[in-house]
């Protein structure tokens, strides 16, 4: 086969990021460059190169994290809009708490939702749910600091070595991680949580933004405010 060398050039000459965009390619400029140099010379150029092509490389890596980062937001958003969206079609109380082990369970994609409450005065019959667990007053605070002195926070991320089955009941034994989410009931002494539970060590953990999370937990306290405050 002939190649036209002149076509070629010309090509060449007319579009010239095809070479320049190749890396293939111009390493191998380079490189025969270079055999023409000898041992004795140090090729500032080349060494420019790979400079470049290092930062080119790092750039990229740079780059399509921001987009991995990106897509995971809108996914989480998504995901935490659909669970509110799920919250707001309950009824009342026994609605909720059947749809928290559902819809809501599945929409978070997590391995279980436990409903904590404080207070004796909301656990009647017509709320009454496996799902449901009945803590002691400040049982929420000290179920959130396990044990630290800091000030409780609204939304808590962490890794978990030993579940409680005062929570989590049968399921202690598969829960890795959890997202503690206190809700504001709107009435004093009666405090509450949601708790998501994940056979994922990795889904909740401290370096994550809880903003989605606390969020939900906004919107579930105007939502509880009304149904337990009857």
């Amino acid at each position: 086969m002939t190649i036209d060398l002149q076509h070629v050039r010309a090509l060449i000459l007319s579009e010239p990021e095809i070479v320049l965009h190749d890396r293939e390619i111009m390493r191998m400029l380079v490189a025969t460059s270079d055999s023409e140099q000898g041992t004795n010379v140090v090729d500032l150029r080349g060494v420019a190169i790979n400079r470049l092509e290092h930062r080119l490389s790092a750039l990229e890596d740079t780059h399509n994290a921001v987009l991995a980062a990106a897509y995971d937001n809108v996914a989480s958003t998504n995901q935490i809009h659909r669970a509110v969206l799920i919250a707001l079609e309950a009824r009342d109380w026994k609605s909720f708490v059947e749809m928290s082990d559902a819809e809501f369970r599945e929409v978070l994609n997590v391995a279980e939702v436990r409903i904590c409450l404080e207070s004796d005065r909301f656990l009647n019959d017509s709320i009454v749910n496996p799902k449901v667990a009945r803590l002691e007053p400040g049982g929420i605070d000290d179920y959130v600091s396990r044990g630290s002195m800091t000030q409780p926070r609204s939304v808590t991320l962490r890794r978990v070595h030993e579940a409680d089955p005062a929570v989590y009941g049968e399921l202690e034994t598969e829960i890795r991680s959890e997202a503690v989410i206190r809700v504001d009931t709107g009435r004093k002494g009666t405090g509450a949580m949601i708790v998501l539970g994940s056979a994922d060590p990795n889904q909740f953990v401290p370096s994550l933004k809880p903003d989605l999370l606390r969020f939900l937990g906004q919107v579930l306290g105007r939502m509880f405010e009304k149904w337990l405050n009857v």
